[in-house]
């Protein structure tokens, strides 16, 4: 729970700073939800996860076709950057510093 309010925070604090007008909102799907949901004036919905498992990897990948979304972005306990299956991949060190 610590690390997905710290995500929120960085997020929020983004939405506030970088001229880009987005919400977020919590996914409140009741089988395979995600952490976030990222909310374009465009209508893109961009799913976010933040965990520590392989389950969440799976979990955003199904968001990313549940939305219909071009991209997802999955925050872990990484250590590299990566983009595979339409999914941004951050470790939460490099997330942090956003």
């Amino acid at each position: 729970m610590l690390l997905e309010t710290a995500v929120l925070s960085i997020l929020k604090k983004l939405e506030t700073l970088s001229g880009y007008s987005f919400s977020i909102k919590y996914d409140r799907s009741k089988k395979n939800n995600v952490d976030f949901l990222i909310l374009k004036t465009s209508g893109e919905i961009i799913p976010v996860e933040v965990g520590v498992s392989s389950k969440k990897n799976i979990q955003i990948k199904n968001a990313v076709k549940r939305f219909n979304s071009p991209y997802g972005i999955l925050v872990r306990d990484s250590e590299q950057m990566s983009f595979e299956d339409n999914v941004f991949s951050f470790p939460f060190s490099s997330f942090i510093l956003f």
